[in-house]
């Protein structure tokens, strides 16, 4: 069975930090750069657990995910990507769970005692990682996606307004021009 101090020791040759968790038994493991943080915690007898939970509600959810094309709500649309992105890592689990207007995105991967080594370990922590990242990337992504639409969509009613405007201008002199003919 491997105990906290080796995974603690495994994590730090990697250039990570830890530091102790909120329970005894846990360790927060996280980059130097300031990235998300992972919580290692023992899983009962047969292993430990990685955790990445991230806790928001739905209007916020609603806000940065809502796309006019979308034909799935927000809350779907991010259950979906958190799916995909998991099952591109190995033994790495995502879930969405809501409870009123609270919401809880959890990352989550075993680590399994029985044949642990510092390969396996180090191996499972960064692919946990990456899936983070990886969800990190494509909400950054679908920010940007939203915002250079909203930026289109305004540029797109300026040129609708102004050609109204060019319209109304034309028939208002027309109409004291009297018609032409």
């Amino acid at each position: 069975m491997a105990d906290k101090a080796t995974l603690e020791s495994w994590s730090r040759s990697i250039g990570l930090q830890v530091r102790g968790g909120d329970q005894d038994g846990e360790l927060v493991v996280a980059s130097l750069d300031g990235g998300p943080s992972t919580l290692l915690r023992r899983a009962g007898n047969e292993g430990w657990e990685l955790v990445h939970d991230r806790r928001t509600t739905a209007a916020a959810l609603k806000q940065a995910w809502l796309a006019p094309t979308d034909d799935a709500s927000p809350l779907e649309v991010v259950a979906a990507l958190v799916k995909r992105i998991a099952s591109t890592y190995p033994l790495v689990d995502a879930e969405l769970a809501t409870s009123g207007e609270n919401v809880r995105l959890r990352f989550s991967a075993p680590i399994y005692d029985e044949g642990l080594s510092k390969q396996t370990f180090l191996l499972t922590l960064s692919s946990f990682r990456k899936a983070v990242e990886a969800y990190d990337t494509a909400a950054a992504a679908r920010a940007d996606d939203l915002t250079a639409l909203a930026e289109f969509q305004a540029q797109a009613d300026a040129v609708v307004r102004r050609q109204q405007e060019e319209l109304s201008h034309a028939a208002a002199v027309q109409s004291t021009n009297g018609p032409t003919g």
